[in-house]
């Protein structure tokens, strides 16, 4: 009996160099990328659409038959069959073992040490839609992997360099004194990940505005505790249609930082304000006032709050100013979290 498998061939890319890499456009490097190269243009793909989006992220030559402990995942195989020749068994459990270890895809040249695979391995590449890439005529393999380095330093240099220009608009939003909700805005229309921000006082942002349940059910998330002083203050999540890619990991590790940073900022000034504003303590605990005029101060400072009883807390002053304000900043933090306000005074 004939086995018949999906083929899918992409178009040879009609340019050299970097040309099919403008493509991926910092979205992760699949088999189908590398099938646009030059290499492949005489290769017969057994494979459909979606296994043709495996992520590669490194090329190997392996004729070795015990191979999974030898893998990380993401690796498209080059192989010769030297390992199994004709022997069925040997080629299924090394396929199995590409497959468990999810490789991205194995290439065979049936030339010299096989002439064919068994229809049993590729019925369990077609039940796993792994990708087979078969050369009929003799490959260097070495011009495969070189090529594939070029890919991957032209990739990493349009990275680092999309990184920098984050890195660059992040900083000029913190430098000119924006808030938060414009370092959300600008990941957010940079990168084109949605994201959550939940603050532990205040109202969740989200960009965009809505997220049908249905559709975070099938998104990638990755979460982030924003933290200062080693104190969580929010968490970030961002959403992502694929599984997170490494420019999206490092993107949102910046994103992090700048939050943290302003929210730290933020909560300074805040703070350095209040504590002008509640210097009438000290006139209150030596006995100035009297118990309407407390309330009426209290109303004013806290509007939306509603005291029914007080409670005195007594701690160790710090002589260093930047370090009792960082300190008061996480308490109040750590009270309101609890529907305390937090009142305080030198």
């Amino acid at each position: 009996m004939r086995l018949t498998v999906e083929k899918f061939r992409i178009p040879a890319s009609a340019s050299e160099g970097g040309a099919g890499l403008a493509k991926v456009n910092l979205q992760r490097i699949t088999v189908g990328d590398f099938l646009e190269r030059p290499f492949f243009e005489k290769a017969d793909v057994l494979a459909s659409p979606s296994a043709l989006q495996r992520e590669v992220t490194w090329v190997h030559i392996m004729d070795s038959t015990n191979v999974k402990h030898l893998l990380n995942g993401g690796e498209l195989i080059l192989s010769t069959g030297l390992g199994w020749k004709d022997d069925d068994e040997i080629c299924l459990s090394f396929l199995r073992q590409l497959i468990d270890s999810q490789c991205a895809g194995l290439c065979v040249e049936l030339v010299t040490y096989t002439k064919q695979l068994p229809a049993s391995a590729i019925q369990l590449a077609k039940d796993n839609d792994f990708p087979l890439i078969l050369f009929y005529e003799e490959v260097r393999y070495i011009d495969i992997t070189q090529d594939h380095y070029a890919i991957f330093l032209n990739y990493h240099h349009k990275m680092v360099t999309e990184l920098e220009r984050l890195s660059a608009l992040l900083n000029e939003s913190l430098l000119s004194g924006k808030d938060h909700i414009s370092l959300l805005k600008e990941f957010y229309q940079f990168t084109g990940l949605s994201l959550l921000f939940e603050p532990k006082q205040g109202e969740p942002l989200r960009f965009p505005a809505k997220i049908s349940d249905a559709k975070k059910q099938t998104m990638a998330t990755e979460t982030r505790s924003i933290k200062v002083m080693n104190h969580t203050i929010a968490h970030l999540t961002v959403y992502s249609e694929k599984e997170f890619d490494e420019f999206q990991r490092l993107a949102t590790d910046r994103v992090e930082i700048a939050l943290a940073q302003e929210l730290m900022r933020s909560m300074y000034v805040e703070e350095r304000k209040s504590r002008k504003e509640e210097m009438w303590l000290q006139r209150w605990l030596t006995g100035d006032y009297k118990e309407d005029d407390i309330r009426l101060q209290l109303q004013s400072m806290y509007p939306d709050d509603t005291f029914s009883s007080l409670i005195v807390c007594l701690g160790h002053r710090n002589n260093d100013t930047t370090t009792m304000i960082g300190n008061t900043m996480i308490t109040r933090s750590l009270f309101e979290d609890r529907d305390f306000t937090l009142i305080t005074t030198p």
